[in-house]
């Protein structure tokens, strides 16, 4: 016999699951109780922990802001919540004071020794997937809203942006050669496996790194003027080193691949924090920037 007992801040909202688990159908049956166990509480009590920026910008998307007790350093400005650090530096005590009743983390924002330290806490963790393109996202944002009883307003929300993104389709003629850059030194570009390339795709900019199967790929300078972009994206964090976007600002001109007004910053906010509401926004970005260049 197996007891599973799951708590919340308020002593009333005890559960207690038992049943019957053999072999590893166990942890499966544990996560469908667990479902079916914060769906309830959801919008009453129940406390969260976000250790990626875009989680947090999806829950705070569904309504559940309130619930968000823990944030990472890059969300403070956003939300009224304890810091429990960065992605690289996880602040395990503050997360144990905070006594979460889920932790969301992401796939690809988590180094695996934290995430194990994270379970060890015997706090329930839910690994969102990576993102690798837009159904990914949308199925990733209806995960979190399943999770927190909000399914339905995240199938309503996802069927208005895929209707937005349906409507403003953007009429290639020929794709213009471009670059992503999320880094300067070293030089980080997006590769064919970002949901950031499929962006570029769709306003008819062709990505120079698509073939390389890897969301993000260090490229060498010889390798930015061979492939002879006529376009430069640039979306660094913020506090990002200055002197190293300027050196790599100069050293796009100096070296004759592109022209100051083809070196296009963005909102590393946006593009970056892959959420259904800035993919669509990004879409509309940079299909206005095409229509620009394409005249």
């Amino acid at each position: 016999m197996l007891y599973l007992v799951i708590k919340t801040g308020n002593p009333q909202n005890t559960f207690v699951f038992w049943g019957f688990f053999f072999g590893d159908s166990m942890k499966k049956y544990l996560f469908i109780f667990f479902l079916l166990f914060v769906s309830n509480v959801c919008g009453q009590d129940l406390k969260v922990v976000s250790l990626a920026p875009s989680i947090t910008d999806e829950i705070i998307d569904l309504n559940c802001k309130d619930s968000l007790v823990g944030v990472t350093k890059f969300d403070l400005k956003k939300i009224n919540a304890s810091c429990v650090g960065d992605l690289q530096n996880i602040d395990l005590e503050k997360i144990a004071t905070l006594k979460p009743d889920i932790v969301f983390v992401k796939k690809d924002c988590i180094y695996p020794e934290r995430l194990k330290l994270i379970k060890k806490m015997r706090i329930n963790v839910v690994v969102v997937p990576q993102d690798s393109n837009f159904e990914d996202i949308c199925k990733n944002f209806i995960l979190i809203g399943k999770i927190l009883g909000k399914e339905d307003k995240a199938q309503e929300i996802i069927r208005l942006l895929r209707k937005c993104l349906n409507k403003d389709k953007a009429q290639c003629g020929s794709k213009i050669k471009a670059v992503f850059v999320v880094g300067a030194r070293p030089i980080v570009a997006v590769g064919g496996k970002s949901y950031i390339n499929e962006i570029m795709s769709l306003c008819c900019f062709e990505n120079v790194y698509r073939e390389i199967k890897k969301p993000y790929v260090v490229v060498s300078k010889e390798s930015l003027i061979e492939k002879k972009p006529k376009v430069v994206f640039c979306a660094f964090t913020a506090g990002y080193c200055e002197y190293s976007k300027n050196n790599f600002f100069d050293f796009l001109v100096s070296s004759g691949i592109v022209g100051k007004e083809n070196i296009i910053t963005l909102d590393e906010d946006l593009f970056c924090r892959p959420t259904p509401y800035k993919y669509v926004e990004s879409v509309l970005i940079l299909k206005g920037i095409y229509e620009k260049f394409s005249k």
